[in-house]
């Protein structure tokens, strides 16, 4: 009886593990994609920024393991990211973390919008609207 009961408690403990393995590739690919910028507030003087405003048409075409950062239709560049759950005071948050260069950032989904919060003092919110 006992062995049984250890049984079943193993596959619970396997079907949770697998649940949340999952529900972050069902994020993950739900990032990928072809993002058009829509604005981006924050940094210092707290200004709000806009294709309109700026005269830049911002993209990015993320895909599984690399994000490409594009102005006016000319490459920028291109990082290699992860996505890491991170103990930021004492919650849990999904961030993309870049390879080599970059920031470290939450990301949020609404549909098709998502947001990049930049993690570090004075940065940007940016948002973009999926093609």
């Amino acid at each position: 009886m006992k062995k049984i009961l250890l049984f079943l408690i193993l596959i619970a403990i396997l079907g949770i593990n697998c649940s949340r393995d999952n529900d972050e590739e069902e994020i993950n690919s739900a990032i990928i994609g072809e993002w058009n910028w829509i604005k981006s507030t924050g940094g210092f003087a707290g200004g709000t920024y806009t294709p309109e405003s700026t005269g830049e048409n911002r993209m990015l075409i993320i895909s599984s393991d690399s994000i490409k950062y594009f102005t006016n239709g000319d490459l920028l560049s291109k990082i290699k990211y992860t996505i890491e759950l991170r103990d930021i005071y004492g919650e849990s948050h999904e961030m993309i973390v870049p390879e080599f260069l970059g920031i470290t950032q939450f990301f949020e989904l609404n549909e098709n919008k998502l947001t990049l919060i930049d993690y570090c003092n004075d940065c940007f919110v940016n948002e973009y609207m999926k093609e």
